[in-house]
């Protein structure tokens, strides 16, 4: 079996698609939930100053959304970026996870083990929880300074390899040369030591597009289509007799690797992400003003549903009978965070289902 890694910034828009996977799509897919520090309150004209959120209360409501869609479901947190939460709060947090029946391991990186303090704390519940993920950034354009994160990393561990998952970590990809990239991955695999000894190795980079394709002038819906790059390096490399280890696929979703975001101004800009097995399909609107998003949104959908070589039915998933519904009228959507679980939907059901394929998995080196 070919297990989904997917690395998504713990919101509740990533969250909450997990609560509608069937059983065997969530045996399938181990999320890697990146709590990152609370953003400022956001201050309403009128209504009394908000105070910024706690570090304590934003785990609090990050374990909340976790343990309300994610039961069962064996998955990995990165609290790298929450460095400003003391010991005491990540180790409850870790605690209240598994007793609520979530199957959660630290996600340590780099940078954590390089601070005595903090990687002391998140091994220390790595042995309390039986495992835990090591997460490290590569590049197969610059091998030896990977190697010697990874030598260095390594020489710190102390979590059993055999309890250990290895994420090698690309983060964005961009305009790149794939064939080149696949030579410089295949020969740092080789020079891990002992690489067959861990738990299992995943391979996960994102290249979603930072900024989208400006929408033309005399343009009622604009499509643009983008690679899904990070995962034809996966199949080159998983498929290549070279790689010395079964690697599982890893992506950052229908997301930029680093987790920026940009907003601000009047209105919205309605927009519905599709994953296909090799590219996403981007439909966007002008600005919407309040009281024209709903009908944005659906003239957005019922395009979608007319691309019959693109859109796979309403019978697929339970994203795409939503997105047929609302191109019916039969729903409303209105919420770009609604919008943006249904793309997170979407983009899991289709990288699952295609994992799962013949024509993947045969083409693995086990």
């Amino acid at each position: 079996m070919n297990i989904y890694n997917t690395l998504m910034e713990a919101r509740p828009s990533s969250i909450l698609p997990f609560g509608s996977l069937t059983p065997d799509q969530r045996d399938q897919v181990h999320p890697v939930f990146v709590v990152t520090p609370p953003g400022p309150p956001r201050q309403i004209e009128g209504e009394e100053p908000k105070l910024p959120t706690t570090p304590g209360a934003h785990l609090h409501k990050a374990s909340d959304n976790i343990e309300a869609n994610c039961k069962g479901m064996s998955i990995g947190v990165d609290l790298d970026a929450m460095k400003i939460a003391g010991p005491k709060e990540v180790v409850q947090f870790y605690r209240r996870l598994k007793q609520s029946g979530v199957n959660a391991v630290p996600v340590i990186t780099a940078s954590s083990l390089v601070d005595p303090f903090i990687g002391n704390t998140l091994l220390r519940m790595a042995g309390e929880m039986g495992g835990a993920w090591l997460r490290l950034p590569v590049s197969g354009q610059c091998l030896a300074d990977s190697n010697q994160i990874i030598s260095i990393a390594l020489s710190q561990w102390s979590v059993p390899r055999e309890n250990t998952k290895l994420i090698l970590d690309m983060d964005q990809l961009s305009n790149i040369d794939l064939t080149q990239w696949e030579q410089g991955i295949i020969e740092l695999l080789k020079n891990i030591p002992n690489l067959q000894s861990f738990g299992s190795v995943v391979l996960a980079a994102g290249s979603f597009p930072s900024k989208p394709k400006k929408i033309q002038a005399d343009e009622t819906i604009s499509i643009a289509e983008y690679e899904r790059k990070e995962y034809q390096l996966w199949r080159s490399i998983a498929g290549n007799p070279a790689c010395p280890v079964h690697l599982d696929f890893g992506d950052y979703g229908p997301s930029v690797a680093r987790f920026s975001s940009s907003g601000g101004g009047s209105g919205v800009w309605p927009k519905v992400i599709y994953t296909t097995e090799s590219t996403w399909i981007v439909l966007r609107k002008r600005r919407a003003s309040k009281g024209h998003v709903a009908t944005a949104y659906r003239q957005l959908c019922h395009h979608l549903v007319s691309l019959t070589n693109t859109y796979d039915g309403p019978q697929f998933s339970s994203a795409d009978e939503t997105i047929y519904d609302i191109s019916c009228d039969s729903i409303a959507l209105s919420e770009p965070k609604t919008a943006r679980v249904l793309a997170v939907s979407r983009h899991l059901c289709r990288t699952i289902h295609d994992l799962g394929t013949e024509s993947v998995a045969t083409a693995i080196v086990t």
